[in-house]
């Protein structure tokens, strides 16, 4: 169990910087949730979430966000469109999550073991905090807006690539981005041409990235021509 002090420690860092513990997500002493509504776009909350792993003695760190419009817009079409997607991430708990695409921080942080140190002496793990601190701050995570965070998923740089979350997951919130702000249709083709090989992957054989890229884009556009997508390439 991870030591009462490191966690309240944490907590109060997080608190100073809007997040606050989501107890709706099932807080443990191994999981917990915080969560920041961004001052910028009320839309758009900013989800932490540390677990910590006994065997390796560290706390793993991701980061994610919830849109509220484009979350709605993406559980329909996974629901209507992916049918089998769906109900796979309703089992995996995808679905009742506080956010559906979840980023792991360690290889941004330099983290060796894949997340904060906390078995060892106290000053390792207070550097690390150190760090996550110095990280958020300077990031604004929690200051993002619809318009920012369409760009970030559309963009494919640490910590956010394509290939670590699901890019199945991922399209339908830039789908559902866009349809939000009206964004141009190219540039959903573009993340759909480009994340195409990983798409597929990602969908593990429970359906087809063209199938799943033409439903969306016809959600965007009123098109059914899914070949639509590759004309800008």
């Amino acid at each position: 169990m991870m030591k009462a002090d490191n966690w309240k420690n944490l907590e109060g860092m997080l608190e100073r910087r809007g997040f606050l513990p989501n107890a709706t997500a099932g807080c443990s002493d191994e999981t917990r949730w915080f969560v920041c509504v961004s001052p910028q776009d009320d839309a758009v909350t900013t989800c932490l979430r540390f677990v910590f792993k006994p065997k390796m003695h560290v706390l793993t760190a991701h980061v994610g966000w919830r849109h509220s419009a484009a979350r709605e817009f993406c559980l329909e079409a996974l629901e209507k469109d992916w049918p089998r997607g769906f109900a796979w991430l309703k089992d995996a708990g995808v679905i009742g999550a506080p956010c559906p695409s979840m980023f792991n921080l360690a290889d941004y942080m330099g983290w060796k073991l894949g997340g904060m140190p906390v078995g060892s002496a106290s000053s390792v793990y207070e550097s690390a905090e150190v760090r996550l601190t110095e990280v958020l701050d300077q990031s604004q995570w929690g200051r993002q807006d619809s318009a920012g965070l369409l760009a970030c998923y559309a963009d494919d740089r640490l910590p956010f690539r394509w290939q670590a979350s699901n890019s199945a997951i991922r399209l339908a919130e830039v789908a559902g981005l866009s349809w939000f702000l009206g964004a141009d249709v190219a540039l959903f083709d573009r993340c759909a041409r480009e994340h195409a090989a990983v798409i597929e992957t990602d969908m593990f054989s429970m359906g087809k990235a063209s199938d799943w890229t033409g439903a969306l884009r016809a959600r965007l556009t009123g098109s059914t021509n899914a070949a639509d997508i590759f004309r800008g390439s």
